[in-house]
């Protein structure tokens, strides 16, 4: 009996494993769909990863005609992240998400530099109904949000 229950036990844990590790790729990959190519390198999303409750993205902001049109669309980038982790069923306690942007030092030379950090406890996320959410509010929404003054 004792055998049996152990057994069942780690099949259990190894189909909840399988399962967290799928909504993960799902997650990964909706979030790699949404955001798109870069119009700056190959390469828009620099990481992805999930360890311990914690759920990390960072990617390099898409250039504009102007410095808003950046901006929104950072913010539309950010609540795509959101949307595809709530619906993805992946089991986190927190998302914390980190952008750069080109931005030009004293001598005219362009590096990226992280511009917006912004972090939402899975309670938060949850509490957003996407069907009406603005992405302008993406800071708002935030348990914790810092942006770049110089951006």
């Amino acid at each position: 009996m004792k055998k049996g229950l152990i057994l069942t036990l780690i099949m259990l844990l190894g189909f909840c494993a399988k399962a967290q590790a799928d909504s993960f790729h799902d997650f990964s990959e909706a979030v790699k769909q949404g955001l798109g190519n870069s119009n700056f390198s190959d390469k828009k999303l620099s990481t992805i990863d999930s360890t311990e409750g914690t759920v990390i993205v960072v990617f390099l902001a898409d250039d504009s005609f102007t410095i808003n049109s950046v901006k929104a669309g950072i913010r539309s980038d950010v609540a795509k992240i959101m949307r595809a982790l709530k619906a993805s069923g992946h089991s986190y306690e927190i998302l914390m998400i980190s952008v750069s942007f080109p931005m030009l030092d004293d001598y005219g030379n362009a590096t990226p530099q992280r511009v917006v950090m912004a972090s939402y406890a899975k309670e938060t996320i949850d509490r957003i109904n996407f069907q009406n959410f603005l992405s302008k509010d993406v800071y708002a929404a935030a348990d914790a949000s810092w942006i770049d003054p110089d951006f």
